[in-house]
């Protein structure tokens, strides 16, 4: 090319280069409006930067080697989304996937933000090896608004449109089907090193693993001859009642280690790791709460409270508002019937017969038959509001309760 050519034609010749370079991943910039998304990120950069999608040759390996970077769901807490420090810069995808039920398979860079630092390394901490934040590339179709390229984190992987994810996320698009059969399966719980008390739930495992069809589940225990093995279709699964019992009777206080890989055409992919201890001992207590029984919340007999112990796997009822007997001095009162819920308030106004010349809900909505009448206050922190009453006029609890006995002054 001319030392005098002008700006314009450098443009052009530059991107003819790279539009005719056939490179397999993600076939580069594929179509002019690919072009101006990168041009509007970092136009200097795109034009005298020689640049690759990813210093690698194709494949469905997983070693750092392979050139490609690491799933965002194995550096990432198990969750399939950009990490903190990072933003969607740029997608591709890989047409008929079969983790995708042949659909298309999205492919979301998720880019350092300017101001973070990531080190460039190859991910050691999970079955995915592959790298972080080494390879300096972006798209551009996402966050149009950051300028610049940065090394590229993760990939967040969906068989859902990126535009339908971020909000940033253009349309324009690359393929690179090369990257199809590329997975990777993320333990998301247990969580690794968990203790679980012995009379604990049922262990329940689930799996990040979009579009796989099949999971291998492993639990693996020095004391036990053989390895428990579970095949799946779905992304969750919990052990056997009586399975349990049998483990947390036997394999105490040593790690039982929890591996899972998916299935596909090319065989199991590497396995995603990891372990949880149970405790010798049981873990006690209950948790009970206000529910609504129905639909109609104006009748206080909808209210019950529900409860559970620890290693139950249902709720029960517990108590309703029919079967409470309140009384004071031999009478009756009634409490638990406006004093119901999360709240323990009902949210209604009452007259509960003080003396006093407040008008209170009457005054406000100019309506003599609410005259005197106070909404109903929460019981929540109850030992720590004294006074009582609207007005701070009851000193005690007791006195509350003596105050309904008598009835109105």
């Amino acid at each position: 090319m001319s030392d005098t050519a002008t700006f314009s034609e450098r443009l052009v010749n530059r991107i003819a280069r790279i539009g005719g370079r056939g490179s397999s991943r993600r076939g580069f910039l594929g179509g002019a409006a690919l072009v101006g998304a990168a041009l509007a990120v970092d136009p200097w950069g795109y034009l005298t930067r020689p640049t690759t999608a990813y210093a690698a040759t194709c494949g469905t390996d997983a070693s750092c080697g392979a050139g490609y970077s690491v799933f965002c769901c194995t550096i990432n807490g198990g969750r399939n989304t950009c990490p903190s420090g990072t933003f969607a810069g740029g997608w591709w995808k890989a047409d008929r996937s079969s983790y995708c039920g042949g659909a298309a398979r999205y492919y979301i860079d998720c880019n350092v933000l300017p101001g973070h630092h990531f080190r460039c390394r190859c991910n050691t901490t999970s079955c995915d090896h592959r790298l972080v934040a080494c390879n300096w590339f972006r798209y551009g179709q996402c966050s149009t608004h950051i300028k610049g390229v940065t090394p590229v984190v993760c990939r967040q992987i969906s068989c859902t449109p990126p535009w339908q994810i971020y909000k940033s996320c253009g349309r324009s698009s690359a393929t690179d089907n090369n990257t199809a059969r590329h997975t990777a399966p993320c333990l998301t719980e247990p969580e690794d090193g968990s203790l679980f008390p012995n009379n604990w739930l049922r262990p329940r495992v689930k799996v990040s693993a979009p579009g796989a069809k099949v999971l291998e589940i492993r639990f693996q225990a020095d004391k036990e001859a053989n390895d428990l093995v579970v095949y799946t279709a779905q992304d969750s699964w919990a052990m056997d009642k009586t399975m349990w019992r049998g483990l947390a009777t036997h394999v105490i206080d040593q790690p039982i280690t929890v591996s899972v890989r998916a299935v596909g055409a090319s065989g199991l992919t590497a396995a995603a790791t990891g372990s949880f201890t149970i405790a010798p001992v049981q873990a006690g207590g209950q948790m009970v709460y206000w529910a609504l029984r129905g639909f109609d919340a104006s009748n206080p007999d909808n209210e019950e409270l529900f409860g559970f112990s620890v290693g139950d796997e249902t709720v029960g009822s517990v108590l309703k508002v029919a079967q409470v007997q309140q009384t004071s001095s031999g009478v009756s009162v009634g409490c638990i019937g406006c004093h119901t819920g999360f709240a323990f308030t009902d949210h209604n106004f009452y007259d509960i017969g003080l003396p006093g010349t407040d008008k209170g809900r009457g005054k406000e909505i100019d309506l003599r038959a609410a005259d005197h009448a106070f909404k109903t206050p929460t019981l929540r922190e109850l030992a720590w509001t004294a006074p009582y009453m609207h007005d701070g006029s009851i000193a005690t609890l007791d006195d509350v309760i003596d105050h309904y006995q008598k009835g109105r002054d």
